[in-house]
């Protein structure tokens, strides 16, 4: 059974299904943010490379809020390293 937290994890049509603790990692950080500076944050919390992979994977823009991110985060279809990155719908 989902608890709370995934409960609420954004969902998009194909996307990858993402390490839940995404959120709990970066919760804290300080925003506007830019994938450098979430990227650094989230090492700071000890982060999995998988979990790394997916905030560089984000948009280089800045981010106004944790639920922005988590919403940019639901568009990823694919890693680094593989074709066709982020959702054209």
């Amino acid at each position: 059974m989902p608890t709370a937290k995934q409960a609420h994890k954004p969902v998009e049509k194909d996307a990858i299904d993402h390490d839940p603790n995404i959120e709990s990692l970066i919760e804290g950080a300080r925003y506007p943010a830019t994938v450098r500076s979430l990227t650094s944050f989230a090492e700071d919390q000890g982060a999995s490379e998988e979990a790394l992979d997916i905030i560089q994977a984000l948009p280089d823009r800045d981010y106004s809020s944790l639920s922005e991110v988590l919403r940019a985060t639901g568009q990823i279809e694919k890693l680094p390293g593989q074709e066709n990155l982020f959702s054209s719908n």
